[in-house]
């Protein structure tokens, strides 16, 4: 894209952007990507490949399983102000080598998904504190261990006692789990001064959404027996957390809607 078609692009996208949106991407196979940097761009690559699997494993086939980066626009409310400025480093995410603030003129060529977040809207002061926290995060390697234990333990099924999480500590992350983090933070900072509203994500399962999905299995062990009915629970490990997790919410409580979809700056219906 020259520059003239990412200005319209981040024209076409800003104004459905608001502050705390969860931004999908979807993965396509891209060889130069692939060859390049070398080893890198053979590990990216593979594991956006397995992500999606997995995802499709673990969500079943009628879920959207194609996403594979997850980050989170953090920014001014878009629109055709023209104070929004699609260079400006509002967008948070988890990526190889180190956290960092991103514009969305970097990605607006992407298939990219918008989702937004449902239980409440979120106040300027909401976004403030996950800004915060996100900056704390902005700097620190990527968690390669965390990916690396994914596809061991996750895609390719060896058992834990065998090879032991690669856990390269709580400051480092992957994609998906660092949005995730933000939200868990802004949950427990709320709760500290008695306001409820900001749920634990992925808590409460939808039961008969994974049973018409074919995948009830994969969460049948994990419920917890003591739930109330209609409120069954399992605990999502915020590490286990994939970028699937935000785009099928109505396997949960339907915690994100998907407000558009876009890819090369054109929205798709």
């Amino acid at each position: 894209m020259n520059d003239y078609e990412r200005e319209e692009a981040c024209g076409n996208i800003a104004p459905f952007l608001k502050p705390g949106d969860v931004i999908n991407w979807v993965w396509h196979f891209n060889l130069g990507k692939f060859l390049w940097p070398p080893f890198l761009g053979v590990l990216s690559t593979t594991a956006s490949w397995q992500i999606q699997r997995y995802q499709k494993r673990y969500f079943g086939n009628p879920s959207f399983y194609k996403c594979s980066h997850t980050c989170i626009y953090l920014g001014e409310t878009g629109g055709s102000d023209s104070a929004f400025d699609p260079k400006a480093h509002t967008v948070f995410e988890v990526t190889s080598p180190k956290s960092k603030w991103t514009p969305l003129w970097d990605f607006c060529d992407h298939d990219i998904r918008i989702l937004r977040f449902t239980p409440r809207s979120l106040a300027a002061d909401d976004i403030s504190v996950m800004a915060q926290a996100a900056s704390r995060i902005v700097g620190t390697s990527y968690d390669y261990g965390q990916l690396l234990d994914f596809l061991l333990h996750e895609v390719a099924g060896y058992p834990r006692e065998n090879f032991p999480m690669f856990d390269l500590g709580p400051k480092r992350k992957v994609c998906s789990t660092g949005v995730m983090s933000l939200f868990t933070h802004l949950r427990k900072v709320r709760e500290s001064v008695g306001d409820m509203l900001i749920p634990r994500l992925f808590d409460i399962v939808d039961v008969d959404r994974w049973r018409s999905a074919g995948v009830y299995d994969n969460i049948d062990q994990c419920l917890d027996p003591d739930a109330v009915p209609g409120q069954d629970r399992i605990r999502t490990p915020i590490e286990r957390v994939a970028p699937a997790h935000f785009d099928n919410t109505d396997y949960f409580q339907n915690e994100f809607q998907l407000i558009a979809r876009f890819r090369k700056g054109v929205r798709m219906e």
